[in-house]
């Protein structure tokens, strides 16, 4: 027995939750750039780096300082020691941001690979079903498909349309066309402006639709 409806249901909701773990993922990284404790996708803690929120606020009191007594040379010093630690402390941000961003456009390619190999088998699958006469069971088939279909969920936003002959038309939420019965469209990656994108042939897909 089945239910089309729930079982889409379920597939939306695995998007939702998906595209939120992904994205939680990635803003922690983020957040932890400017926190005084930098991570990097896929990468280790870099211990001793300094909160660079801490680091502006000494820069900016040691100017303070410096202000009320502007002939101490030890509150010169002072200042350009702060702006030093600040300098190198942005620089290293930088670099872990950049890290990120490397690891963000391998996590891209890496989904784009699995939904091809998702669509392509949900493809096959939809040949197969439809081969079947109505007289035959085609419940093993289908269990296949859905499986395929929940796993694709988890890494682009779908839309599904069922066929007379119980095949399944599958859209990103955009409206892109990745399978339509025996037929799957491959994605692939391209960098535009340094920013890493999902293609279509030559039709573009909104990023936003991989979760990554």
């Amino acid at each position: 027995q089945r239910d089309r409806v729930l079982n889409q249901r379920i597939d939306q909701q695995t998007q939702d939750q998906a595209a939120s773990a992904a994205r939680l993922a990635a803003l922690n990284d983020l957040q932890s750039i400017f926190s005084g404790a930098i991570t990097t996708t896929g990468g280790d803690a870099n211990s001793g780096v300094a909160d660079i929120g801490q680091q502006m606020t000494a820069f900016f009191q040691s100017f303070s300082s410096l202000a009320a007594d502007p002939s101490n040379t030890s509150l010169r010093t002072g200042v350009l020691s702060a702006a030093q630690a600040l300098a190198a402390t942005l620089n290293q941000a930088s670099q872990s941001l950049q890290q990120q961003r490397s690891g963000v456009d391998a996590t891209i390619a890496s989904a784009a690979d699995q939904v091809n190999s998702l669509t392509k088998d949900i493809a096959s699958l939809n040949a197969k079903i439809s081969a079947n006469s109505p007289a035959e069971d085609a419940g093993t088939l289908e269990d296949q498909r859905q499986y395929d279909l929940q796993q694709l969920s988890q890494l682009v936003g779908i839309h599904q349309i069922t066929s007379d002959n119980n095949s399944l038309t599958i859209t990103t939420t955009s409206g892109a066309l990745l399978v339509a019965g025996g037929q799957s469209v491959d994605l692939v990656t391209q960098s535009s402006g340094g920013v890493t994108h999902l293609d279509r042939k030559s039709t573009r897909l909104n990023s936003s639709h991989i979760t990554i």
